[in-house]
């Protein structure tokens, strides 16, 4: 779709005159419509903060440029989910100190909470998986990728979960992905052998995470998610884009039978993953304390005029 960018700046231009607000809170700070309400609040003097949306890396051009006139459409403050993402974007980006604070991610609050939300029991019931299978959770992006690419995948997965016993390839589909995508993982699963399911696109990824055994993905923010669940990460990007192998919390295969030999061990023990998973927690999650919001709401409350403040932001979500 192809945006109108007088028609995208007049709509945002009235959008702030009807609400008048004191801050602009935005999910994520480069979409088009994000950033002109972004440059449209700054001329305002509206402040403006935005929350990161998913996995930074060097190639992330809505984050990583080095066109100082870029400027304009930073937001004041963006709140990071770690330290890690934080060192990215100053060594590698346009960013300034004061523009950045370490929060975590309000929406990955839900993972400390997770054993009083989610039943691994409630999951395989519901999804028809025996109780005694392991389950591997395969988190797809077929729609970033060729015809050829998805192939080769779909042959490397389902081939080394062929004769592995009692377990369950349970597929997550990326909202993005289309019906010919949903078809090919389809007839992959009438000419394999191993017991799988695809799981319905708007299903709780978090709920499917947490029931898994082990987690294989390409980059996408899932596999951050799985080492936040404790769960042994199996990486299919030869680029290792989302830097899992790189920090030794995931291993990368290649090959049918190099991937049924990994799977095989980290179902059985996954030591060698686990010793490095509270590092990596601290360095790209900050903490799994549940307080992330609580820290971007005290974000917040800092860029608020005093005036505003008539009862406090923090403490209503305290209560």
């Amino acid at each position: 779709m192809k945006f109108n960018s007088y028609v995208v700046a007049k709509s945002c231009e009235n959008l702030l005159k009807i609400i008048d607000p004191d801050v602009i809170l935005v999910e994520e700070e480069y979409g088009f419509f994000e950033r002109q309400l972004i440059v449209i609040a700054k001329k305002q003097n509206i402040p403006t903060i935005a929350l990161q949306h998913g996995l930074i890396h060097l190639n992330h051009h809505g984050y990583i440029t080095k066109d100082q006139t870029a400027r304009e459409n930073l937001p004041d403050i963006t709140c990071l989910y770690g330290e890690a993402d934080k060192e990215l974007l100053l060594n590698h980006s346009i960013y300034s100190p004061d523009q950045l604070v370490v929060t975590g991610s309000p929406r990955y609050d839900i993972i400390y909470h997770a054993d009083r939300i989610y039943s691994r029991e409630k999951f395989c019931t519901g999804n028809n998986i025996p109780l005694n299978h392991q389950i591997i959770l395969w988190t797809t992006q077929s729609h970033g990728m060729t015809d050829e690419e998805n192939i080769r995948q779909l042959n490397l997965v389902f081939g080394a979960c062929d004769g592995i016993p009692d377990i369950t390839l349970v597929i997550k589909q990326h909202p993005g992905e289309r019906k010919k995508h949903y078809r090919l993982i389809q007839s992959y699963r009438r000419r394999h052998s191993c017991n799988s399911l695809i799981l319905p696109k708007d299903s709780d990824t978090f709920e499917a995470l947490y029931a898994s055994n082990l987690v294989i993905t390409f980059h996408s923010t899932t596999g951050r998610e799985a080492v936040a669940f404790k769960k042994p990460l199996i990486v299919l990007d030869p680029q290792d884009w989302g830097g899992y192998c790189r920090e030794d919390v995931g291993i990368l295969v290649s090959s049918i039978q190099e991937a049924k030999q990994v799977i095989s061990r980290l179902l059985r023990d996954d030591k060698e993953l686990a010793v490095n998973r509270e590092k990596y927690i601290s360095r790209y999650f900050f903490a799994i304390d549940g307080k992330s919001t609580e820290r971007v709401a005290q974000v917040i409350e800092k860029v608020l005029p005093e005036k505003k403040l008539k009862s406090s932001i923090f403490e209503k979500i305290r209560m």
